[in-house]
């Protein structure tokens, strides 16, 4: 990818002016589609498409109160923003909406999909955590770090980590005590945002789960993939769909747990 303009660049947007907070991208609309031109909206979207793929940012932050109303084609760029920032395993929040655009929000659903905020600083404080030091975003640290590992350090981690029957038992732990939490949160009466927030940091570790069961040397495992089924047709789809029907998704988590349960390794016996 090429290199990007500075951020501070995005503060002159007469569409779409932005800036960076934390590890957000803060963008606030000044007004409905029809009051700019189709090059215009088209250069400065392309240039928020960039900034969101820089590495800084994690999430979306869009601050709607330049206007009371936005029509479709606004909300249709929104929605491509919202959908890059998630796509990258980050979050997408609107803050500062207008009581008709919160009606608007509600009948296409994009609340469900959105996280809400009464204010920007609001949604700063709950996502724009501050940004590492600089030192860390650098490619050479990262590269000497390897190079020390590679060095010296490897044998002694490879010689002290968990054996994949272990790493196997663990994830199992792991996902009954994810699932019997998530059943309780799903029931209890926790705002729409902080469940949203919940849920979608519990699915993104179930997602490295996932994808570790998947690989080298877990998947060799026999309860590696109904653990698996266990994260992706039963503890995942009760956390992306807090509405959804529990009974068939309990019914598909418990199976692939039980016949992941028979492929544990017996536990050593007692002294």
């Amino acid at each position: 990818m090429s290199q990007s303009a500075p951020a501070a660049d995005l503060s002159s947007h007469r569409v779409f002016p932005a800036e960076v907070r934390g590890v957000a991208l803060v963008v606030r609309p000044r007004g409905d589609a029809i009051e700019f031109t189709h090059a215009q909206i088209s250069a400065e979207l392309t240039r928020l498409k960039e900034e969101l793929q820089r590495p800084e940012i994690d999430h979306l932050i869009l601050n709607l109160s330049g206007s009371n109303y936005f029509g479709s084609e606004m909300i249709g760029l929104f929605v491509q923003l919202g959908t890059l920032a998630r796509e990258a395993g980050g979050q997408s929040a609107m803050c500062s909406v207008s009581a008709d655009m919160r009606g608007v929000l509600k009948v296409m659903r994009l609340d469900t999909m959105w996280l809400v905020f009464d204010s920007e600083e609001l949604a700063v404080r709950n996502l724009a955590a501050e940004p590492s030091p600089p030192l860390l975003k650098r490619r050479s640290f990262w590269l000497v770090v390897v190079l020390l590992l590679l060095a010296g350090g490897v044998g002694a981690f490879l010689a002290t980590r968990p054996q994949a029957p272990e790493q196997i038992v663990t994830i199992h732990s792991r996902l009954e005590e994810t699932w019997q939490t998530a059943v309780r949160r799903r029931t209890s009466d926790l705002g729409q945002n902080e469940w949203k927030l919940y849920s979608a940091e519990t699915i993104r570790q179930l997602n490295r789960d996932a994808n570790r069961l998947a690989e080298p040397p877990l998947n060799g495992q026999p309860a590696a993939p109904h653990l698996r089924t266990a994260i992706l047709q039963g503890i995942i789809p009760l956390l992306a769909d807090r509405d959804a029907r529990y009974s068939p998704l309990q019914r598909s988590y418990q199976e692939a747990m039980d016949e992941a349960a028979k492929h544990l390794p017996a536990s050593p016996a007692a002294p």
